[in-house]
């Protein structure tokens, strides 16, 4: 197991303590010098609070020292409301949000808004209007929460 690995065990299994998903992380410099990035989400969105209760937990773990060393910069943030959906586990935190995606239909590219009703790992359901759209991964272009405004 590397590195990175061990760190996203440790995280993920803490993640869940908060009821918290993983979304990414990345792990940049070197020992002694780490800079590690985590990004999280929840079902209602994650608060600034909760990416500091989790920061502060994280900080405290011994475990997380031990493969990283005590000299690491850690930063926990959301994705952001902007930021492409790109798995399965990201659109399952956005059940029941608008979204906003492109896709393939054909040879024909469309974008529509609608509401995400499921996500499987197949692909999404949106209810597009009332009309229900199944759209594969394979077929999406990008797919990001719509804007209210």
């Amino acid at each position: 197991m590397d590195l990175i690995d061990k760190i996203t065990e440790i995280v993920e299994r803490q993640l869940h303590i908060f009821g918290a998903e993983l979304i990414e992380i990345t792990l940049k410099g070197k020992p002694g010098r780490y800079r590690l990035t985590v990004i999280a989400d929840t079902m209602d969105g994650i608060t600034i609070n909760q990416c500091t209760q989790i920061s502060r937990h994280l900080l405290e773990l011994p475990e997380l020292e031990e493969v990283l060393g005590e000299n690491f910069v850690l930063e926990v943030s959301s994705p952001g409301v902007d930021r492409p959906l790109t798995t399965e586990k990201e659109f399952r935190l956005k059940i029941g949000r608008e979204l906003e995606v492109s896709f393939l239909e054909g040879e024909e590219e469309k974008t529509v808004r609608g509401e995400l009703v499921d996500a499987n790992a197949d692909g999404i359901l949106l209810n597009v209007s009332g009309e229900m759209i199944r759209i594969v991964y394979g077929q999406l272009k990008k797919a990001v929460q719509a804007l209210p405004w």
